[in-house]
């Protein structure tokens, strides 16, 4: 069941995000950190999104910024790649608590991230 949340608490998930996007190396230069928020704080609400990214996730990003699915999906790819080549995977196997060693595919990394903001938001 997904999470209710009321505007100051999307806004500090929206900024928790964020920030841990940028402690993997993506910056705000690329559309997909916007895409990488915005899929982070729909699955935080509501995991089960996960079982449906191309269906679901992605159709609900695109409406929202006003983009294509694929134009999403890709994206967000390219940004996964650009963090990854700039050293982003260390700070990932950390948050993951386990060695990574190959580039996660946007589901595996939404999820780590969603689970992460989950997890450290529980405390």
């Amino acid at each position: 069941m997904p999470l209710l949340m009321t505007g100051p608490e999307q806004r500090e998930l929206e900024i928790a995000a964020e920030k841990l996007l940028r402690r993997l190396k993506i910056n705000g230069t690329r559309i997909g950190q916007r895409y990488i928020i915005y899929a982070v704080c729909e699955v935080v609400r509501d995991p089960c999104l996960l079982l449906c990214i191309t269906k679901t996730l992605y159709p609900t990003i695109a409406k929202r910024f006003s983009a294509s699915p694929r134009a999403v999906e890709r994206a967000i790819r390219t940004t996964i790649s650009a963090s990854w080549e700039a050293g982003g995977g260390e700070v990932l196997s950390r948050l993951a608590g386990c060695p990574i060693t190959s580039k996660p595919t946007n589901a595996e990394f939404i999820d780590l991230v969603a689970a992460h903001i989950r997890l450290t938001w529980s405390e």
